[in-house]
């Protein structure tokens, strides 16, 4: 397992080939770790993600674990989360069964909005272990549950499943520990900090078509610092981190509202439908209309159109400096 401590030869991976972080429209990616460890000689090396939070259950084995600057052993049963741009990679020491979510970042903001908990969880990594009691059987029935919606396509699913992932986040903060301080994540690491800085002010400010000197005013620094750290941890540019937000949110309205392409195009800091499209076609490869046209699921899920205000708003920058 790379050492956790040599954090510029770190990799930042993405779930997916390709060029986008979230490709699909799914609120989480579940796969269970054994047939991870089988695709991946045995383990999983250490690397981080940009805006991808896991949780891993694991109920049965052990391994060799590295947790954002720690190397320990985790044995079974036990939950881990873990933030965006931490450190981690496990190798089993023995035969290990469990779950394994991956969550993008956006979907975490929306899965926990109603709470005070979004921080607890996107700022640092959360252990809870032991087996001294019975607590386990109904986080293991929450991971089946989630496991059996996940894998079929039934009417309300992604009601169903939002509602599980809420409930394992519920039971993740009544049993996290109460006396252990938190590991700071990235607490050497500075531009990883930034680069979470950046992805919260992403969230708050993606609808509205902020630039990227405007995002690095806000941080403090030059849009050619923001770029150089982007570049320099993730690979990419600060312009197309925020292109796969806003083209995740893009996909995600196209499939589950009603509204029109012109409403879109304005709830998401679009003055131009037109442009918008011609946006979304460059990110997708396909126009806004045949995007919805090909993932509409086919299972009904009931299409609520969403009063927004359509008058256009100030206009997307195309440079985006």
């Amino acid at each position: 397992m790379t050492s956790p401590n040599q954090r510029t030869k770190v990799p930042t991976l993405k779930l997916f080939q390709g060029s986008q972080e979230w490709p699909i429209t799914e609120l989480v990616h579940h796969e269970y770790i054994q047939q991870r460890c089988a695709e991946s000689d045995g383990g999983i090396d250490t690397h981080r993600h940009l805006d991808l939070f896991h949780v891993m259950y694991l109920f049965n084995g052990s391994a060799r674990a590295a947790l954002d600057g720690e190397e320990f052993r985790i044995n079974a049963p036990l939950l881990v989360t873990v933030p965006a741009m931490c450190v981690h990679g496990f190798i089993p020491t023995e035969t290990i069964h469990g779950h394994l979510l991956t969550i993008p970042g956006s979907s975490l903001a929306h899965l926990l909005s109603y709470e005070d908990t979004y921080s607890v969880f996107s700022e640092h990594p959360v252990v809870i272990s032991g087996n001294s009691d019975d607590r386990w059987s109904d986080l293991d029935h929450l991971f089946k549950e989630l496991a059996r919606e996940y894998s079929h396509d039934n009417p309300s699913r992604f009601i169903a499943i939002q509602s599980l992932l809420r409930l394992i986040f519920v039971w993740a903060m009544r049993h996290q520990p109460s006396n252990k301080v938190p590991i700071e994540s990235g607490a050497t690491d500075r531009d990883a900090q930034r680069i979470r800085r950046f992805k919260k002010l992403i969230e708050q400010h993606y609808r509205s078509g902020m630039s990227i000197k405007e995002y690095a005013s806000l941080m403090g620094m030059s849009s050619a610092q923001l770029n150089n750290i982007c570049r320099a941890k993730v690979g990419e540019s600060a312009l197309h981190i925020v292109h796969e937000r806003v083209t995740l949110e893009a996909k995600r309205l196209l499939i589950y509202t009603a509204m029109t392409i012109s409403e879109i195009a304005y709830e998401l800091g679009f003055s131009d439908p037109a442009y918008f499209t011609r946006f979304f076609s460059k990110q997708v490869g396909a126009a806004p209309k045949q995007y919805r046209t090909r993932h509409r699921p086919e299972h009904g899920i009931r299409e609520i159109r969403k009063t927004t205000d359509v008058a256009p708003r100030r206009s997307r920058l195309n440079s985006g400096i």
